[in-house]
């Protein structure tokens, strides 16, 4: 879904197609698209996912040069949005309540992000080792998938970590130079989508797992345990 969007995105905002069917219709296309695929996430529920699919809509906005103004006012209402959908789940206000503070349960709410944070805490410098791991043995759940980023930083230290996050970086900085140069609106917008959908959901499940954003379960790109999400990303990249 994420590919098919970024490619529906980048076909209608480029300059030929939002001129010949004016900005403000690409516009409400755009919300409407995104929008009703971000309905369709939330049914499952994935707020994860969601919140990524909006940031690839407001970055091809952005980088098709939709007005500053409206620009903010988008996002401020995106932001309004996500508010409403953070608060109104229980166990997402759970999850909030659990990011400021994981010891008011700290065998329930709380259990991962203490667990990662201890694996995280226990790498040190230069880590325990390549499989030396002891949190993946039961005391942090998903420790293949979702808190992959807390193994690593637990066996291969704060060196390893660091290197992930500027892997992250490099592929961030070639896909905005690979947008700069692209020969045309289309090749520019598709880079940009697919540059931001792989540092975005980085970001989000980093930070989920070093306990700076709430825990949502997206897979880190390249990482994680998965055959699709591996796959699909390879085939974006």
């Amino acid at each position: 879904a994420k590919i098919a969007l970024i490619l529906y995105l980048a076909d209608l905002l480029s300059e030929s197609k939002a001129r010949t069917q004016g900005m403000l219709s690409a516009l409400s296309l755009t919300l409407l698209v995104s929008g009703s695929l971000g309905g369709l996430l939330m049914l499952e529920p994935d707020l994860g996912t969601t919140v990524i699919v909006g940031g690839l809509a407001f970055a091809a906005l952005f980088f098709s040069g939709l007005r500053a103004r409206t620009l903010g006012l988008l996002g401020l209402g995106g932001v309004g949005l996500l508010a409403a959908l953070s608060l109104g789940s229980g166990y997402r206000r759970e999850r909030l309540r659990g990011l400021f503070d994981p010891w008011t349960d700290p065998l329930n709410t709380g259990w991962q992000s203490i667990q990662s944070a201890i694996a995280i805490s226990n790498g040190g410098l230069d880590g325990v080792g390549l499989g030396a791991s002891r949190a993946k043995w039961g005391f942090l759940p998903f420790a293949h998938t979702d808190f992959i980023y807390a193994i690593i930083a637990e066996e291969t230290g704060l060196i390893g970590a660091t290197l992930v996050l500027c892997a992250y970086l490099l592929i961030g900085l070639v896909g905005l130079s690979t947008a700069v140069h692209a020969p045309d609106p289309f090749g520019r917008l598709l880079a940009v989508g697919i540059t931001t959908w792989i540092v975005l959901q980085a970001f989000v499940n980093i930070g989920g797992v070093m306990g700076i954003l709430p825990i949502t379960g997206v897979p880190l790109p390249f990482i994680s345990a998965g055959g699709t999400s591996l796959v699909v990303t390879m085939a974006a990249f």
